[in-house]
């Protein structure tokens, strides 16, 4: 498996009426849907395929797989086929650890608030990824969760609220509709048994959601006054990924 060798790159976007700094814009905007079209796309898409689902012309596409491969974005498989490449996981990672330092103080203070166990959910399609979890201190009974648990992204307070968090799909569970009325999601005993568990997405800039911040407790606690802490959270966790 290789990055992509796609020939001589064909001339710049940039036409008479078009100064450089429009092109690298649009240049810029076409080569991070290529990237957002192959994330949905895991199994991999043929150059015509990708061309029709990223909406690009072939010619610009070939440029742009060219410099993504370079920069082991995007890799073309046996197949012939390009996915996402091991240069896309040293970015997540980046973010991934920026999320985690966002994270931490608001969980830490809504865990104190509430008396029960705050975490950090991420989607890991088709499953979600206990990322971050902070215990109250004065609480002595509580939920241990454990970072790294995976469990289906369908599942759970948190699963639910990253589906909330993004645009209705057809055939997706009467509960992630409800959430995204609601602005949360309520589960118990989806994921452990006994643990009832709320949570909210977390939308930096509006856009679909990849994370969730919940609470989870051995016993349903009054969502009236859970509820706006855990938005709260959330949102403050989307401000400080710059949303």
């Amino acid at each position: 498996m290789n990055a992509p060798e796609l020939g001589p790159e064909p001339l710049s976007d940039a036409g008479p009426d078009r100064s450089p700094s429009d092109a690298g814009s649009k240049t810029l905007e076409r080569g991070l849907l290529v990237l957002e079209t192959l994330a949905h796309n895991p199994r991999g898409l043929g150059i015509t395929e990708l061309a029709v689902a990223a909406g690009i012309h072939r010619t610009a596409l070939h440029r742009l797989l060219g410099s993504l491969g370079r920069h082991h974005l995007v890799m073309r498989d046996d197949h012939r086929k390009f996915r996402l490449a091991f240069g896309v996981l040293e970015l997540a990672a980046a973010v991934e650890s920026r999320l985690q330092e966002a994270a931490l103080p608001e969980l830490s203070a809504l865990a104190e608030a509430v008396g029960a166990t705050a975490t950090l959910t991420i989607a890991d399609d088709p499953e979600c990824v206990a990322l971050l979890a902070v215990e109250p201190r004065r609480i002595a009974v509580r939920v241990s969760y454990r970072t790294g648990f995976r469990y289906p992204l369908t599942r759970g307070a948190a699963g639910i609220a990253i589906l909330a968090g993004r645009r209705a799909v057809k055939g997706e569970r009467p509960e992630v509709g409800l959430a995204r009325e609601r602005g949360y999601a309520t589960s118990h005993g989806e994921v452990q048994p006994g643990v009832w568990g709320l949570a909210a997405p977390i939308t930096p800039g509006g856009r679909p959601a990849q994370a969730a911040v919940a609470v989870t407790n051995l016993v349903p606690l009054d969502e009236s006054t859970i509820a706006p802490r855990v938005i709260a959270a959330a949102l403050a966790i989307a401000g400080r990924m710059g949303g």
